[in-house]
């Protein structure tokens, strides 16, 4: 019950003023904690909730619960009007958000916020009577405690979740960018500008002593986009580490340090020296698409981003060229190999840890075990039993099928199949298919997607960078594509559900043409007047037309089956044809099929990389 989150109630709550809150002594339940990550502190505050209500002190119980709710949000620090968000979302609510605490409430955390003395604490509830408020007061209280977390956690005398105390994990740097979020928003240059501009240094000063290359990375990123640095010496530093990472072996480190050096003397204006760096961006991608020779189409993926790297630099023919021949010859070779990604890979360990729970499991293994919680039935058995349901009901095949959208519309008619010695016809089965179906996303979610969501965010609450990064390496997502995925997952984490479908669901048609292309199918169409267009979702599902075959071939005629059926049939949800007329009520998202199918955009994504768990462990533990 301890760590069972505050839910949001559907009225406001009752007003705890500031006296009572400070009679329950505030921070009690976290004196002596070293520890400077809000999600900390509320285990803290619902230890002490319980033991309060236990021994009947209700006003006591109602602080500490007040308290600890306000410490499950989870910061968002580089989305300045949305920084906040609930630790669990589900269709009906979430846990506190700012608005859970508009108004008077949010007027006393302000009060409240200059009486107690942990900075975390005194940062949260700062930042969010200014949320809520718009009091430059608060803003700038907030600054000040965010500055001491991060000064605090640089000279050694604080930690992060997980016992953690570098100050350039993610974790630590985005409470010093929320800092400098909120100078800006109350006026940069002024305040604790310079404080900031100096932590931002010292922060990635230290990580390159330690030689921290991901800290490094977020910490110049930051200073990046506040301009606190010039351009031209955080390229020079990034270069040198650069080169050094490579010469220890650190193909990952060197990647991302050199993507960092091009960004920057792409600030400072310096096309020559962006270009080079790009160079080297491309050929650490071609080094990842060496690692995965056993993987004909993880390999083309990788020497995709490689070529479209080197799109970007002029004068990278010759290279382009070499790598596009080496993309052609194993291209031919994807076929052979897709078809045991979909169907027959041995991912039995990962099978037995998802008997085991998702809890307890290290990040990069807790993706990808939630990834496999369920496949596409096999077609033949979806077919016979449709059958023997409607051998068994046989009446209901004697009358047309009718399906109605949520405006009593009628969308889909499916004719009787005539008298009962009449065997069912293909309308009739497909029908009877898609209602099993139906029922079957429904156990799926109830059962495995969303306990699996909240014990994934309950114990790592994985963030965008995280899931990008994860996108980035999946064969599905076509280059320049993994934000909007990374963004659609995080979405998804995080139960804002509307946001993930409409980010998620378009993207699918383009990733079906992409893993036909990278197999060396064409997706043109010419038409009669001499223009050319790309394949629709319709055209790629058609059972008749040229791309179904080959896509059955790539990734399975059970996925297909389900794609067709989840997102296109007229008999099933048509989720990408409704979604992209505006004709979903805001209630769908919520809702069984909306969430099943962001998930199962997820798995198309995230499966075809647990045969290289090895490698998605190494590359997201340097994030987290």
């Amino acid at each position: 019950m301890s760590d069972a989150p505050q839910t949001e109630q559907k009225s406001e709550p009752s007003l705890i003023v500031l006296a009572a809150i400070l009679s329950a002594d505030p921070e009690m339940p976290i004196s002596g904690e070293r520890s400077v990550d809000c999600s900390v502190l509320w285990r803290h505050y619902s230890t002490a909730r319980d033991a309060a209500e236990l021994a009947g002190d209700g006003e006591k119980a109602a602080v500490y619960n007040l308290l600890g709710g306000v410490c499950t949000m989870g910061l968002q620090a580089g989305e300045p009007l949305k920084p906040f968000t609930p630790l669990m979302a589900w269709a009906t609510g979430s846990s506190p958000t700012p608005l859970t605490y508009r108004g008077k409430q949010s007027l006393v955390f302000g009060e409240l916020a200059a009486e107690v003395a942990h900075p975390a604490l005194k940062a949260r509830l700062a930042d969010l009577a200014w949320v809520n408020t718009k009091q430059h007061e608060a803003a700038r209280l907030a600054i000040e405690s965010y500055i001491e977390c991060v000064r605090r956690l640089l000279a050694g005398k604080a930690e992060m979740r997980s016992h953690r105390n570098e100050a350039s994990g993610p974790r630590a740097l985005d409470l010093l960018r929320r800092a400098s979020v909120l100078q800006r928003q109350i006026g940069w240059g002024g305040g604790r500008t310079d404080d900031l501009v100096s932590l931002a240094k010292k922060v990635r000063q230290r990580a390159m002593k330690r030689e921290d290359v991901f800290g490094f990375v977020r910490a110049s990123d930051l200073e990046l986009d506040f301009q606190t640095t010039r351009a031209a010496i955080l390229a020079k530093a990034a270069e040198a580490f650069a080169v050094s990472r490579a010469a220890a072996g650190d193909e990952d480190g060197s990647e991302q340090l050199w993507r960092l050096t091009a960004r920057a003397y792409s600030r400072a204006d310096r096309k020559v020296d962006a270009d080079r760096a790009l160079v080297q961006v491309a050929e650490r991608l071609v080094e990842t698409a060496d690692r995965m020779a056993k993987s004909p189409m993880h390999e083309t993926h990788w020497l995709e981003q490689a070529i479209a790297t080197l799109r970007r630099v002029r004068g990278t023919n010759a290279r382009r060229a070499d790598l596009q021949a080496r993309l052609v010859r194993k291209q031919g070779d994807i076929a052979d190999f897709m078809a045991p990604i979909s169907s027959s890979t041995d991912i039995s360990e990962i099978v037995e840890g998802t008997k085991a729970q998702l809890g307890g499991k290290e990040l990069a293994d807790a993706l990808l075990i939630y990834a496999v919680q369920s496949r596409s039935p096999a077609v033949a058995d979806l077919r016979r039993e449709a059958e023997e349901s409607i051998g068994r009901s046989p009446f209901g095949s004697l009358f047309a099928s009718v399906i109605y959208d949520e405006t009593f519309k009628p969308t889909s008619r499916t004719p009787p199949a005539g008298d009962f010695a009449s065997p069912p016809n293909e309308a009739n089965i497909r029908v009877q298919i898609i209602q099993h179906e139906q029922m079957r996303r429904g156990l799926v979610v109830a059962g495995q997607i969303e306990p699996g969501r909240y014990q994934i965010v309950f114990d790592h609450a994985p963030d965008e960078l995280v899931l990008t990064t994860l996108a980035a390496m999946s064969p599905f997502v076509p280059p320049h594509h993994e934000a909007l995925f990374g963004r659609g997952f995080a979405h998804f984490f995080n139960g804002d559900f509307i946001e993930a479908a409409h980010l998620l669901v378009p993207q699918l048609e383009n990733s079906l043409r992409y893993v036909l292309n990278a197999a060396d199918v064409d997706t043109t169409r010419l038409k009669s007047d001499l223009t050319q267009s790309s394949a629709t979702l319709s055209t790629l599902l058609n059972p008749s037309g040229e791309w179904r075959k080959p896509l059955e071939d790539l990734i399975g005629d059970a996925v297909m089956f389900e794609i067709e059926n989840l997102f296109d049939h007229q008999a099933g949800p048509t989720l990408r044809h409704r979604m992209a007329h505006g004709l979903l009520h805001q209630w769908v998202f919520g809702g069984r099929d909306a969430i099943y199918a962001c998930w199962f955009i997820y798995r198309l994504c995230i499966e075809q990389l647990t045969p290289h768990a090895d490698e998605v462990r190494r590359r997201l533990r340097s994030l987290t």
